[in-house]
């Protein structure tokens, strides 16, 4: 939990920066960080049981799709 805390603090300054450094926005600065990382790690983990078959193999196209987790804003 450290580690989603720090990508949220991370995040929502790049947002506080990407709006000039408005000041007064911190607080919806920080709820759009937390939706947008959540979102990314809830996706991250649905592909996580798909990247394997059940036999050990992997699954055709699975690993593509676990590497493609970048976040964009």
């Amino acid at each position: 939990m450290k580690d989603m805390h720090a990508e949220i603090e991370m995040l929502a300054y790049e947002i506080f920066r990407k709006k000039n450094g408005a000041m007064g926005n911190d607080l919806d600065n920080w709820l759009e960080a937390e939706r947008i990382i959540k979102a990314w790690h809830e996706e991250r983990q649905a592909a996580v049981p798909s990247i394997t078959n059940g036999k050990g193999k992997a699954a055709r196209g699975s690993a593509k799709k676990a590497r493609s987790g970048a976040v964009r804003l």
